[in-house]
């Protein structure tokens, strides 16, 4: 089976809080929960460092490709 989606695990683990909050399940019950919820809170966060990463590395290379001021000639920085 694959790995849902970053809003589809970020979706259920607000449902599996949810649930959580409201009580009423049993010690095992709680325990699978938390278990489902644990994995897709770690799948998340690795997924959120991947985008963090990837927007790093684009606004890098972004700047890099970006003329500096000494490409200009002097009469273009008045």
């Amino acid at each position: 089976m694959s790995q849902p989606s970053f809003e589809e695990g970020f979706s259920r683990l607000e449902q599996i809080v949810q649930t959580l909050q409201q009580g009423g399940l049993t010690l095992e019950e709680s325990l699978v929960l938390f278990e489902e919820g644990m994995g897709l809170a770690r799948l998340c966060s690795e997924r959120l460092t991947a985008a963090e990463l990837k927007v790093t590395e684009l606004r890098s290379a972004f700047l890099e490709d970006m003329p500096s001021e000494a490409d200009y000639p002097p009469d273009m920085m008045d």
